[in-house]
């Protein structure tokens, strides 16, 4: 499946915290977002999977532009994100 993020900008309230973001990535590969905090990597997630709306641009899942779709929709696709810091898992 292949995800294709083309100029996302959204943000919280009236602040706008993501400028034009784009990102594809291919079937069968694994990609990392790596930045400091308050960089924007949570808010990205948070967009692609429904759960932040779009100001800006299209979000792209498996040939099908998924932009309005709500996050339910998309986990029905096959989309999902497991959080770190929730403890999701445990540690012993």
């Amino acid at each position: 499946m292949t995800l294709l993020v083309e100029g996302i900008s959204t943000g919280y309230g009236e602040t706008q915290v993501l400028y034009d973001v784009s990102l594809r990535t291919e079937d069968r590969s694994l990609t990392v977002m790596v930045g400091p905090n308050g960089a924007g990597k949570s808010t990205t997630l948070r967009t692609i999977t429904g759960l932040q709306r779009v100001w800006r641009g299209r979000v792209g899942f498996d040939g099908n532009d998924i932009t309005s779709l709500p996050a339910f929709a998309r986990v029905e696709l096959g989309m999902a994100s497991a959080p770190e810091g929730r403890r999701l898992f445990p540690l012993s």
